[in-house]
């Protein structure tokens, strides 16, 4: 039996093109939200008001981009989940 992470990879069920923007994002986490840390986050309509918070910078866009294929992999059940389905 193949391990989930095998699966993600050569199946990519999360497919960038495809989804993001409209099953997920990369978005500035308010500072409130991240205890004064600079961070971004991964969000989903499911979200609520997070799928409003302000996309991150091209540039940071463009770095979930590239390792997409690994970050996908080490998705957290609940955030898979969100995206698969777009519930909580």
């Amino acid at each position: 039996m193949k391990s989930f992470k095998k699966y993600i990879i050569e199946n990519n069920p999360y497919d960038w093109k495809q989804n993001y923007g409209k099953k997920f994002k990369i978005v500035v986490t308010p500072s409130d939200q991240s205890g004064g840390k600079k961070l971004v986050s991964i969000v989903t309509p499911a979200n609520k008001d997070a799928w409003n918070w302000p996309e991150a910078s091209p540039r940071v866009i463009r770095r979930f981009q590239k390792n997409w294929s690994n970050i996908q992999t080490t998705l957290a059940p609940h955030k898979r989940k969100q995206i698969e389905t777009g519930e909580l």
